[in-house]
This record gives structure tokens, C-alpha cells and sequence, in this order.
């Protein structure tokens, strides 16, 4: 049996048709085939049409082709994924942390979900480049927070920070989300020690205790 896609935005791995062999059928049983389709990602949600035909052998071992097959297959809306409530204590010369929450915005139930850092900011380094969140449904919520190092040379003022979401799918296999961005300010170092006069009066002419 061949199946055939009739649009560039669903392909069987890199090409447009696959086959799968059926084997022996005889006549009113029904056979399962299974194949591995791929929509791109500027697919719609919506039904896109496929093309399918049978060869065969009959009894007398003459070979023959059914090829007025039709079918359907209709992709289901990407993964998404989103951050918000950001919060960070940045600041240059210290060590800080950033928060932030990830909802999953369906529609599917993802497992095995790793927040990944995906910055490269040359005065900012995480503590752990992955954040574990584990299964999350659609609609669930949970935070994430990365340790932050900002070097000495790190300029006060906002940055962007850049994640992505890996998790398994319903057939357990690994995807990446799209990036999610987020921003947060990073302030100036400060001074460890300070000095301030507890008693600096001191009369002309005179002397005293500062």
C-alpha cells in the first residue's frame, strides 16, 4: 500500500509518499496500516487530503492496482508553551536568581518537560543550564528558577533571556518548543563597606575625636 501526501506541508520523513507491505489479505478482513507523518511547521489546523493505492496479486497470480484510495488527515495544533511573573534579584558582582512561571497552553499533556536556558549573555552565567518540571497538563502552571552569575563587568540596565521547553509527546518522542523570552533588570554593583561620620565636629584652632 502507498500513501500519497498532496500538499508540501505533510511528508512522510523527507518525501512525499511512503509504502507499507500488507502481506496476504483475504477477502472481508481488515488490516491496520500504520505510517510516520510529519507536518511542517507552517501547517494549518485544518484537513489535508492524501492519496492511497493498493497493489496486489490475485489467486491466479495476475498483478493488479486499486489506486481510487482517499483520505484525510488533519494535524493538531502545535505545543505552546509561555512564561510570565518574572522576577530576578541581578546584580553585577553578585549572585542572583531568576523566576519566572511556565504554563502549558496545551493542547496536550506534556512528561518529561526540561526548561533549557538558551542565552548567551558574556557577563551572565547560569549556575545549571536546565530547570526539571516533569509532567505538566494544559492549563498547569509551575515556576522555574535558574542561579544566575553576574560578573563585576555586567552593565546595570534590562536584558532578554531566552528558553526552550524539551519534552516528550504522546508517542514519546523528544520535541522543542519555540523559544520563550522573557526580561528582567539587572542592577549596579555596590559598595561592600560605607563610611559616615558619627562625630566629625571639630572647632578652629581646636582638636577632637572624628
Amino acid at each position: 500500500m502507498t500513501v500519497t501526501s498532496q500538499s508540501s506541508d505533510i511528508t512522510f520523513g523527507e518525501a512525499s509518499s511512503t509504502s507499507q507491505f500488507v502481506g496476504q489479505c483475504a477477502p472481508g478482513e481488515v488490516r491496520t496500516i500504520t505510517v510516520d507523518a510529519t507536518a511542517s511547521s507552517g501547517a494549518e489546523v485544518r484537513s489535508y487530503a492524501l492519496s492511497a493505492s493498493v497493489g496486489y496479486d490475485d489467486p491466479e497470480g495476475d498483478s493488479g492496482t486499486d489506486g481510487d484510495l482517499s483520505l484525510g488527515l488533519e494535524p493538531a495544533p502545535e505545543q505552546e508553551f509561555s512564561l510570565s511573573n518574572v522576577s530576578g534579584t541581578l546584580r553585577a558582582g553578585e549572585d542572583g536568581t531568576l523566576e519566572a512561571t511556565l504554563v502549558n497552553d496545551g493542547p496536550r499533556t506534556v512528561e518529561n518537560a526540561v526548561v533549557d536556558w538558551a542565552s548567551d549573555h558574556t557577563n551572565l552565567s547560569p549556575q545549571e543550564t536546565e530547570y526539571a518540571v516533569g509532567t505538566l497538563e494544559p492549563g498547569e502552571s509551575t515556576t522555574v528558577s535558574f542561579g544566575v552569575d553576574a560578573s563585576d563587568s555586567a552593565r546595570e540596565g534590562p536584558r532578554q533571556f531566552d528558553f526552550t521547553v524539551g519534552y516528550e509527546d504522546d508517542n514519546d518522542d523528544q520535541q522543542t518548543s519555540s523559544t520563550l523570552s522573557i526580561q528582567s533588570n539587572v542592577a549596579a554593583s555596590e559598595d561592600e563597606f560605607d563610611l559616615e561620620p558619627a562625630n566629625a565636629t571639630v572647632s578652629a584652632g581646636g582638636s577632637g575625636n572624628i
